[in-house]
């Protein structure tokens, strides 16, 4: 305080020194930093596992739809029900989901080593009534199919049926031990990048057609399977 004439007097605060202090208080106040790398790693294993669970459902009902196609459906029916059970209940599961995912190759495997093919599952299996000559204009070619116990045997070529139908039979007859032959079909056959058609020929009787589709539709992956080479 000031005391002049008798009168006191406040002094006016000052108010560049308060701010002052102010801001200095503000400077060495720590200050609590966030760390942009926290959470990061598991942002990224979350992402990670979504698109891995993504994987393994569409590699689950690809696997379904293949299973459907076998004459061997029933032997992993259920098996495909627990893994589709499982993989419901994977969301933020990683270990779920690598079990899934070895349950649905070890299945995989098992159908390989009974004869399936699984790259012909792109292929639809097609049987279309009768075709005549006029059908080669159309992309179709002739061939005889033998069919044994455990493979397809066939012949392509411009002759006739009955031609490469004998031609195949001698073959066959310089095979040492040959399987035995089931059926002899006489047919056209169309190969596209999505179908196999197969149509009858002149020489193919009704029946003996009708016993190749009913073959060919009660397990036609494994039908697919055997006719891979044909081209």
């Amino acid at each position: 305080m000031f005391r002049r004439q008798g009168l006191s007097v406040k002094q006016p605060p000052d108010s560049i020194g308060i701010w002052k202090k102010k801001l200095i208080r503000l400077i060495v106040k720590p200050v609590k930093r966030v760390n942009p790398f926290i959470g990061l790693k598991s942002g990224l294993q979350g992402a990670a596992l979504s698109k891995k669970i993504t994987e393994v459902w569409n590699l689950l009902n690809e696997t379904a739809i293949l299973v459907n196609r076998t004459g061997v459906r029933r032997r992993f029916e259920n098996q495909l029900v627990v893994l589709r059970s499982q993989l419901q209940k994977a969301i933020a599961n990683p270990n779920i989901v690598k079990e899934v995912y070895s349950g649905l190759t070890g299945l995989r495997q098992q159908l390989r080593l009974s004869g399936y093919d699984l790259s012909m599952g792109k292929y639809a299996l097609v049987f279309d009534g009768f075709r005549n000559d006029e059908t080669l204009g159309s992309g179709f070619k002739r061939v005889v199919l033998f069919i044994g116990e455990e493979r397809f045997y066939w012949l392509t070529g411009d002759e006739n049926h009955i031609m490469l139908a004998n031609a195949m039979e001698q073959h066959l007859s310089k095979i040492p031990n040959p399987e035995p032959i089931l059926e002899v079909h006489s047919l056209w056959f169309l190969r596209t990048r999505t179908a196999f058609t197969l149509s009858g020929s002149a020489t193919e009787t009704a029946e003996d057609y009708q016993k190749l589709k009913i073959r060919g539709e009660a397990d036609s992956l494994l039908f697919l399977s055997r006719l891979k080479g044909l081209n």
